[in-house]
């Protein structure tokens, strides 16, 4: 897929096409940047989102990426990451599409950090993490993971690699690991619809209109969530919204 044809700075490496030139997250293709609107959104928010490590397998997929970005900025959950794990999704993009320029990718990152400004944390050392949980990972590679959830304080870590990350072991630290579908699932049926339910619905709203091609509806949106992994945060939005 051709990356020079009208990409917005995010909207790669998945397979997910946009027309027109969208605006994902309120950042302009022209280089400006639309943040000040959003950050006033976050008035509305839940005083306190749940932070949430979002492991570099989940940023690297654009259409995701994207939504989980308007999720943060309502303020309906805290996305936490390190600068080694941005290191990791961008290396893999890098590997993936040796195409891309690598100044788009450091000005996806630098938006990012513009957007969600608290959520890069310091990398923590090895020592935050209890050695009976590090013996139990499959690959002790990950516990930079971990320690960012740890020093975070967070209770989830969003991956795709379940099994990188066992729930009987973090379980131990109070830690939890949950694909993105499993994660905005929650959000969308939370028991308290004043809470997470209503701002999820506000994000998605702001994302499928930051994807316009030249106009999509809500039918249309729910199969592109099926078509990117989120096929349970998609049977969730159909009840909301009473569609099917």
């Amino acid at each position: 897929m051709d990356v020079k044809r009208n990409r917005s700075l995010v909207d790669f490496p998945d397979n997910m096409k946009r027309k027109g030139n969208a605006r994902p997250f309120g950042i302009h293709t022209d280089g400006r940047k639309g943040t000040k609107g959003m950050q006033r959104n976050q008035q509305a928010a839940i005083s306190r989102p749940p932070r949430v490590v979002i492991d570099a397998c989940v940023w690297h997929a654009a259409f995701l990426r994207d939504l989980l970005v308007h999720a943060a900025v309502v303020g309906v959950i805290a996305p936490i990451w390190t600068p080694t794990i941005e290191h990791e999704w961008t290396k893999s993009v890098r590997v993936r599409r040796p195409d891309i320029d690598p100044a788009r990718l450091e000005s996806i990152t630098s938006r990012i950090r513009v957007v969600i400004p608290n959520g890069c944390i310091p990398m923590p050392t090895l020592r935050i993490v209890p050695g009976t949980l590090l013996s139990h990972l499959p690959d002790p590679d990950d516990w930079h993971v971990v320690a960012a959830a740890l020093a975070s304080r967070s209770s989830t870590i969003c991956t795709f690699d379940k099994k990188g990350f066992p729930n009987s072991a973090l379980a131990t630290v109070g830690l939890e690991s949950v694909t993105p579908d499993r994660l905005l699932e929650r959000l969308l049926v939370s028991p308290n619809p004043t809470s997470s339910p209503r701002l999820l619905l506000q994000a998605m709203q702001q994302h499928r209109s930051s994807l316009r091609a030249p106009t999509i509806d809500a039918h249309t949106y729910v199969a592109m969530l099926k078509r990117n992994t989120l096929a349970k945060t998609a049977r969730a939005l159909e009840g909301q919204l009473g569609v099917n």
